[in-house]
């Protein structure tokens, strides 16, 4: 995937029991959509709560933010509660979406860390491939509420 590209679509479940589809989700808005390994891991939390303190500076700028990984909806609902998240972690159990974006590693179940910025559009205007976790959220955010270009 390049800048440019349109988001892949795929169905992914909404930590919450339902499925949904991502080109959904994303309609009419930007996004972060971002990728992490596992929940409940020191990595993956912070870069959670690193996302969640800066989420109403997002939401003011119109930028959904979604967290996603192959976990299942209770992981996920034990770690939301855990880190106090108030945005959705998407569940990518299988890979599908993982897979398109070339990021899901099908020996280990997991994805790489990796973070994409969509716009309203649908199309990619930035990806963040091997995320450094500490600074990142502050990073995309600046990317996001930058002007497109």
């Amino acid at each position: 995937m390049q800048v440019g590209d349109r988001f892949p679509d795929a169905a992914v479940g909404d930590g919450k029991g339902h499925g949904t589809q991502v080109s959904a989700l994303l309609a009419g808005h930007a996004a972060v959509i971002y990728f992490y390994p596992k929940d409940s891991t020191s990595g993956c939390t912070l870069e959670a709560r690193d996302f969640q303190s800066h989420l109403a500076e997002f939401q003011k700028a119109g930028v959904a933010v979604y967290g996603v990984s192959a976990d299942d909806d209770a992981s996920h609902d034990k770690f939301a509660s855990e880190c106090g998240l108030q945005f959705p972690l998407l569940v990518d159990t299988g890979g599908a979406l993982g897979s398109q974006l070339g990021i899901f590693d099908a020996g280990r179940g997991r994805h790489s860390r990796v973070t994409y910025l969509v716009g309203a559009d649908g199309r990619l205007r930035q990806i963040w491939p091997a995320v450094q976790v500490k600074g990142h959220a502050a990073e995309v955010l600046a990317a996001a509420t930058a002007p497109a270009r």
